[in-house]
């Protein structure tokens, strides 16, 4: 990885130009891009895939320059209850780093189909039918990293605005660290669809993005909150009637419920497709037709297999 090879990738124009930034004035170290801003000794720190996942200013009075970099590099691949926020992410993704989480979120493709109705889910480049029932937890579990995913550009751009100003140097404000942010968030979806059930009523999208403060309209994420929803009911002992897709009912005791911490693990296996692997396998899924005019299907489709 290059400076030019970095400069000429329009990918890493796109984010620069989200935060409003020089794609020329960077940094460089070991698989790090370190890219200045405009506001004196603040950074944001971008993986080699263009994932930022820190915004930060270094201090020369407490810390050298490497010592500031590695720190916080070495804060986003390790787990962090041996790191500097003891608590990490909280059920069920208590054993992930923040860095298997934006990975993970970025291998996870959710699109609606048959006029929303339904969802296809694309995993490392492949596309799976979900009509077939199969592993309902996996992609529903997907789709909720999906929008933590999503929720943590937000706040990456929130964050560098707000230190961007000056707002929290000088007004004493903080916004929450990350890792606190994502167990609020968690933590504030669950609450929603605890009220919900209490009234046995459905948690639809619009609530939970409500309960966020968001607005739903603007967001349109409501396939996977749908996901989203459905897991937790599940999770806390409900599930829509047949057949009556507003009315909720619970669940016979005898059904067992997974533990969606070991889910959320054995999903890391996504990861084990290194990205240079995944480059190659893009690249060889141009000779495909993955997608008909019905939309993706689970099994690739060679053109010489075309009728």
């Amino acid at each position: 990885m290059t400076k030019n090879d970095i400069i000429n990738d329009i990918k890493f124009k796109q984010q620069c130009g989200r935060y409003g930034l020089d794609w020329e004035k960077f940094q460089i170290y070991n698989d790090i891009i370190l890219l200045d801003t405009p506001t004196k000794s603040l950074y944001v720190f971008m993986d080699k895939n263009y994932n930022v996942f820190g915004i930060e200013e270094w201090d020369p009075l407490i810390k050298t320059f490497p010592s500031f970099v590695n720190g916080k590099c070495y804060e986003y691949s390790t787990h962090t209850s041996v790191f500097e926020y003891e608590d990490g992410f909280n059920y069920p993704f208590q054993e992930y780093t923040l860095k298997q989480l934006i990975d993970l979120s970025n291998r996870i493709e959710i699109m609606e189909t048959n006029h929303g109705h339904t969802l296809c889910t694309r995993v490392n480049g492949d596309w799976y039918d979900r009509n077939y029932g199969e592993n309902e937890y996996e992609f529903q579990l997907l789709s909720y990293i999906k929008f933590l995913g999503e929720e943590l550009k937000q706040y990456f751009l929130l964050n560098y605005h707000m230190k961007s100003i000056g707002y929290m140097k000088f007004n004493g404000f903080e916004l929450p660290n990350v890792y606190s942010y994502i167990r609020n968030l968690i933590s504030r979806i669950n609450e929603c669809v605890d009220y919900h059930l209490k009234y046995d009523k459905r948690p639809r999208p619009a609530d939970i993005l409500s309960s966020l403060g968001q607005n739903y309209r603007e967001l349109k994420m409501d396939g996977m909150l749908y996901d989203v929803a459905d897991l937790l009911m599940k999770q806390k002992g409900y599930k829509l009637k047949s057949g009556c897709p507003d009315t909720i009912e619970k669940i016979d005791a005898i059904e067992e419920r997974k533990d969606l911490s070991i889910v959320a693990q054995n999903l890391l296996e996504i990861l084990e497709l290194s990205d240079e692997e995944l480059k190659i396998k893009e690249q060889k899924d141009i000779e495909y037709d993955i997608v008909e005019e019905k939309g993706p299907v689970l099994k690739k489709i060679k053109k010489s297999d075309k009728k």
